[in-house]
């Protein structure tokens, strides 16, 4: 390896590097996390038996029929951009309200012939979608009080 290379690699590892820490930087949220909306969040996804079908980490669920919740928002990212997605979001939260309030838009890969759909929750109030939204979104940066 000439000097050159070296130069050249020891350039693109410090890059590779440096984009690491900013992906995870960028992970971080830009205000404070309101703790008190993602547990209202955790109330409504338990009142409406979520966790029936759904596994959720910080809900304690354990469910199987459906997709698992942990991932939500990389999934998200993912589902919208898909050549399959047929719906109207643009944006993760966009999409995880949408699966909310219409889940027959898209079924997720791999549960589309289950016996088992996803009803809608469209009869929730406007605040239980949001804080419902808002836990989804925030789920890694949620201190529970038994912590």
């Amino acid at each position: 390896m000439n000097v050159r290379q070296t130069i050249l690699l020891i350039t693109v590892m410090f890059w590779v590097s440096a984009c690491s820490t900013l992906i995870e930087f960028a992970q971080l949220p830009n205000q404070p996390v309101n703790q008190e909306l993602i547990a209202d969040g955790i109330v409504v996804y338990r009142q409406n038996y979520c966790g029936s079908c759904h596994a959720l980490s910080i809900a304690n669920t354990h469910g199987t029929f459906a997709p698992n919740h942990d991932n939500i928002v990389a999934d998200s990212e993912g589902y919208i951009v898909a050549s399959t997605y047929i719906g109207d979001a643009n944006s993760i939260e966009g999409y995880i309200r949408e699966s909310i309030i219409n889940p027959t838009i898209f079924y997720t890969p791999s549960y589309e012939a289950s016996n088992h759909h996803m009803p809608s929750f469209a009869h929730l109030s406007e605040d239980d979608i949001n804080a419902l939204v808002y836990m989804f979104m925030n789920q890694a940066y949620y201190q529970s009080e038994v912590d």
